[in-house]
């Protein structure tokens, strides 16, 4: 047996991870980061899309308010005229 089989006083005793396990390692750590970017960016571009379809609800029921008030003034506007000819064909 020489020295070198054996520890020097104050070395380590935790054991070394070995070159194998630190490349799957980093590699875990490299994919996480990948899967944690598209996680990130599909959920800004869901926010992105949340915003929009809010502003197109919001138009859409400005028009069917709009549509609303059109079909009574059209409705009112028809009944107006119903009476008139009504009143003018009486006489």
């Amino acid at each position: 047996m020489e020295i070198q089989d054996f520890l020097l006083l104050g070395e380590s005793k935790k054991p070394q991870q070995s070159v194998w396990n630190r490349v799957q390692t980093e590699a875990r750590n490299k994919d996480a980061s990948n899967s944690t970017k598209a996680l990130l960016l599909l959920n800004k571009n869901l926010v992105a899309m949340h915003k929009s379809n809010r502003r197109v609800e919001e138009k859409l029921e400005k028009i069917d308010v709009k549509l609303n008030q059109t079909a009574l003034n059209t409705e009112l506007h028809q009944t107006t005229v119903v009476k008139l000819m009504n009143m003018y064909s009486c006489s």
